[in-house]
């Protein structure tokens, strides 16, 4: 009258556990191969946009806040943007921002001689709508901000 224990089996694994470690392995072949240098640097791209769009938010409630206009400022050739508040004559940089792997292409708008500008006024509406684009090798963004609302979006090509 002993009592039976069953444990492994010393004679190899179960067709069960082979299942598992086969599912495992094949789960990590699908997701691996998506890691690579390019997929981190989209990553980063896709980041790097989020944050001017935050930035730009920032600098309109910071407008409502203070009761002063602020504006953003864009550098095509030196892949840059500041944000500044603007009281009067005498204007503060808040903010000053390099670009890491997009390149800038500009502001789309049409007032002369204020091309690469776009202000929030006290109110916390924007003067003007207007499209920043960025892009990097694989994709175009397109920050489109509406005129009146200043609300913002985010356009991939």
């Amino acid at each position: 009258m002993g009592i039976e224990v069953r444990g492994l089996s010393d004679t190899g694994f179960t067709l069960f556990e082979l299942l598992v470690v086969i599912s495992l392995m094949a789960v990590l072949f699908l997701i691996i191969p998506g890691l690579d240098g390019n997929s981190l640097t989209k990553i980063a791209n896709e980041d790097e946009v989020q944050r001017l769009v935050d930035l730009l938010r920032w600098a309109q409630r910071r407008a409502i806040l203070h009761g002063k206009r602020h504006y953003l400022t864009l550098d095509p050739v030196n892949e840059s943007y500041r944000i500044y508040e603007l009281e009067g004559d005498e204007e503060k940089v808040l903010k000053k921002i390099n670009l890491e792997g997009l390149d800038m292409i500009g502001l789309n708008r049409t007032v002369k001689g204020m091309e690469q500008t776009f202000y929030y006024t006290p109110q916390g509406t924007p003067v003007f709508g207007c499209t920043i684009t960025l892009e990097d090798k694989w994709t175009r963004w397109n920050v489109v901000i509406a005129v009146g609302s200043g609300k913002i979006r985010i356009d991939r090509e």
